[in-house]
């Protein structure tokens, strides 16, 4: 009867600020299907509903839905999908960022939304307000500046592209290294 009453409460954390919670110590060694944190909370994996009301830090990997009023910090993989006020942040993964200010992927991103910026290695694609930044990247679309070594498919600004290859650059500059090269002034007289 013990450990049937042990897995049920290791399936749910809840929490005003790490270690002040049911799981207290333990919090990073378990992986618990709901947590829910006052400020702050820790897991070792998120599986299922994460909510923190600042911020939460996984030492593992995210599979479920993480969401946070400031910021979301996995240290391995995300799969799943993490919202933060501020900032996300991920080693890798294919998983869906979207936060107020800056999204980062040290590796492998998938599709990033954010106010102001995003970063990764290779992402499928990428939306922000001001500036996106990728190593390899499918789609691009920016208030201000796109920056890929390759884009393979859109990359629209509102200013610059910036890319070695790009397929379909679209803004107001385009600087591509192993593009086509052209310089154009339209006028419309109605």
């Amino acid at each position: 009867n013990a450990s049937a009453q042990e897995s049920v409460l290791s399936k749910i954390h809840l929490g005003i600020v790490t270690p002040i919670s049911t799981q207290s110590r333990a919090a990073k060694h378990i992986s618990p299907v709901f947590s829910l944190h006052v400020l702050q909370g820790v897991n070792k994996n998120n599986n299922g509903f994460s909510i923190s009301g600042m911020a939460t830090t996984l030492y593992g990997s995210n599979r479920g839905v993480l969401i946070s009023g400031l910021i979301n910090h996995v240290n391995s993989s995300d799969k799943g999908v993490t919202i933060a006020g501020l900032y996300n942040h991920a080693n890798n993964g294919i998983g869906i960022q979207i936060a107020g200010l800056h999204n980062h992927q040290k590796g492998n991103g998938y599709i990033q939304i954010a106010g102001l910026s995003n970063s990764s290695k290779y992402s499928l694609m990428q939306v922000s307000g001001l500036v996106n930044i990728s190593n390899h990247v499918h789609s691009q679309f920016a208030g201000l500046i796109n920056i890929a070594k390759t884009g393979k498919g859109v990359q629209f600004a509102g200013l610059i592209n910036i890319a070695d290859s790009s397929d379909h650059p679209i803004g107001l500059l385009n600087f591509i290294k192993n593009g086509e090269q052209q310089l154009g002034i339209q006028i419309y007289d109605d």
